[in-house]
């Protein structure tokens, strides 16, 4: 029904658009014509069109092709034409753009007469100019070292430059007053896409070689010509270099280990010459003792194998004294030998204290002597703690904490309000090497007394050699520990959800396991029993119902699945998918919330409405399922409908019929907002 509407309210906006008058101006002579814009005005990058705005009708809106040309003139005169924009707006536009180095003025003379008759009173002159020859950029950069002695310079200019001026009187003058003059050439490439008013660039070389390590100017006189404009420009323009020196070691550097003496051993090292040097000769001719592997070091392909720098990526033997030799044989690309200092030393600092207990929801399967591994470096004592999460307290304890997708080091202390009779603590002293890594076990028997059992524990780690940089609080490296050896798997989908369980240690389906799913305000929204295959169906996630009863972080998990068999729990989360969520396979999917949000659409009759017009509106409701979009089962729906402004302007109770639809009207008020 409503797709025949839009036809019909054409025709007749079409009809009612014949019947509309054309405009009636206002004969009244008495007030004088004024000039409301003249553009350009002042300095102006370009102009592609000259116009002129009055603030009366000039011309009948059926015939704009008569020019006043007496009435206008142009200083210097253009070549181009006039014609009106509207009945109020008269342009000129110029055969060519303009575009630089060029003053002039715009003047509309006393007695041009609007269409109702009113004139202007006095001349109306307004000056323009646009902008002289000035540099935009160049290549090399202004105040660039290393400068070639014979090199060519790329100078952009803000408009095209007549080059025998500037071949003839610019220059480079060095700082100890020799002059060298130059050749000056179009960059045809660089111009070849050239529009009005952009970069024009020009190529100067020295006719002859440049002073060695010497500053240098680039000196373009004031009087240079524009090819676009017969001004001059009214600056001398100076840029600033400065030619290569002699091929040194400028210096060589390391990130620096805060709080100790010298350079991180695990940072890298960077060595930079004072000229450019091709880095594959300089790691032919490049000795480091104790000796390091340069080759892996540089295992990448050097993206510039001609560049200042060489880069190093390490690691380094901590608290060594490095002995670094360059040989004389090294050139730079102007084929100049190395000189002054070839052996430096460089002193590593004492590797960066480690500490870390890896594992997100770690699983360990040996019941009897649980260990966790955990690595450390540079650490005198540990301090280790733990807490037995019992299966009613376990979800709120991890969302609580945000010990889910990702868990990391953090100043929080997790156990600060923990019943101090729950908590275990033990601090293990560590007998390692200085600057070695070692990986040691962290024993729950030790930890908790011996056979702690199986079930879901709380482990962070901590030492006084770690602490948050900014704060000065310490660091608890967390994880959670699951003791047994019940497997546990689960998929969600909009409309079941599939649980399975098996025994680790067989390799075999657990048949008779006990799983509830729970959401994050740890609420059982399900509970079952696996069979003999080890599975168990549940709810999808649209009929689970979940509430969060955390922050809504984009981690949070939505649904927990727990599992207990003889004394044994194990609990998974629906976003423990690292390696088999759907974008692993290349597969794309929904947030299990998402299934949750109906869809309704509002159609209206019209699509504007006047003020005081009746409005006839219809409503569609579905449903998601898993079988895709249904009609809803509560047929009442409660319709609210909003202005331009946000405004609530009309609300209905009504009720859907067999397809989920509803119609309603109401009329607006005489006074609607319109927009």
């Amino acid at each position: 029904m409503s797709r025949s509407w839009f036809p019909v309210i054409g025709l007749i906006l079409a009809l009612a658009a014949l019947l509309v008058p054309g405009p009636v101006y206002s004969q009244d002579a008495s007030a004088a014509l004024k000039v409301l814009t003249v553009y350009p005005n002042g300095l102006v990058p370009r102009v592609k069109q000259i116009t002129v705005t009055f603030d009366q009708p000039m011309v009948p809106l059926g015939d704009m092709t008569v020019v006043p040309a007496a009435s206008l003139s142009l200083e210097p005169k253009l070549e181009g034409a006039w014609r009106w924009l509207n009945v109020y707006t008269l342009a000129f536009e110029p055969t060519v753009p303009l575009e630089g180095s060029r003053e002039g003025a715009i003047i509309v003379k006393a007695g041009l007469a609007s269409l109702t008759g009113a004139k202007l009173a006095q001349d109306v002159r307004v000056r323009y100019s646009l902008p002289r020859v000035a540099v935009s950029q160049t290549d090399p950069a202004a105040e660039s070292a290393g400068l070639e002695l014979t090199q060519a310079l790329r100078v952009a200019f803000n408009q095209p430059v007549d080059l025998k001026t500037l071949q003839a009187t610019a220059h480079f003058l060095a700082e100890t007053g020799v002059k060298v003059g130059l050749t000056a050439k179009e960059d045809l490439e660089a111009n070849k896409d050239r529009q009005a008013g952009g970069e024009w660039t020009a190529v100067v070389q020295p006719v002859k070689p440049l002073p060695r390590d010497t500053g240098i100017n680039l000196v373009i006189p004031q009087g240079q010509k524009s090819l676009v404009g017969p001004l001059t420009s009214d600056k001398i323009i100076r840029l600033g270099y400065r030619t290569y020196g002699a091929l040194r070691v400028e210096e060589i550097t390391g990130t620096e280990n805060e709080g100790q003496p010298g350079m991180d051993p695990e940072s890298g090292l960077e060595i930079r010459f004072t000229n450019p040097v091709d880095l594959r000769e300089v790691l032919k001719n490049l000795e480091i003792q104790p000796a390091v592997d340069l080759a892996a070091m540089t295992a990448e392909e050097f993206y510039e194998p001609i560049s200042n720098s060489l880069w190093l990526s390490g690691p380094f033997q901590a608290q060594t004294q490095y002995r670094i030799n360059f040989k004389k044989a090294i050139k730079d690309q102007y084929g100049q030998t190395l000189e002054g200092r070839v052996t430096w030393q460089v002193a590593t600092s004492p590797a960066r204290p480690v500490l870390e207990l890896p594992g997100r929801e770690g699983v360990l399967e040996d019941e009897a002597d649980p260990r966790h591994p955990f690595r450390v470096r540079n650490v005198k004592k540990v301090r280790a703690r733990g807490m037995f999460l019992p299966p009613d307290q376990a979800v709120s304890f991890l969302v609580k904490h945000k010990l889910y997708n990702y868990v990391y080091e953090s100043t929080e202390n997790t156990l600060k309000d923990a019943p101090p009779d729950q908590v275990r603590e033990k601090f293990i002293d560590i007998k390692q090497p200085p600057n070695r890594m070692a990986w040691l076990p962290l024993s729950l028997n030790e930890l908790f007394g011996p056979n702690p059992g199986p079930g879901l524990y709380y482990l962070d780690l901590s030492a006084p050699e770690l602490v948050d940089q900014d704060s000065g609080e310490p660091l608890y490296y967390r994880t959670v520990a699951q003791v047994n050896r019940v497997g546990l798997s689960s998929k969600f989908g909009q409309t079941n959800t599939l649980i399975w369980t098996t025994d680790l240690a067989a390799g075999k389906p657990l048949a008779g396991v006990r799983v509830e799913i729970r959401d994050t305000s740890n609420n059982v929204l399900w509970r079952g029993v696996t069979d003999n295959d080890g599975l168990a169906m549940a709810p999808g996630a649209a009929d689970l119902k979940p509430v969060s009863g955390g922050d809504g972080e984009y981690d949070e998990p939505t649904f927990y699945v727990l599992a207990e068999h003889q004394g044994r729990l194990t609990v998974v989360a629906d976003d423990w998918d690292m390696g088999i969520a759907p974008w692993n396979f290349g597969l794309s999917a929904h947030e299990l919330t998402e299934g949750q949000a109906d869809l309704i659409w509002g159609l209206f009759g019209l699509p504007l409405y006047k003020p005081g017009e009746e409005v006839q509106f219809k409503v569609i409701h579905r449903v998601r399922s898993g079988e895709g979009l249904r009609t809803p089962q509560d047929k009442t729906a409660r319709v609210q409908i909003r202005n331009s402004r946000g405004k609530i302007i009309e609300t209905q109770d009504l009720t859907l019929n067999a397809f989920g639809s509803a119609s309603g009207r109401f009329r607006l008020s005489p006074d609607a907002a319109l927009g």
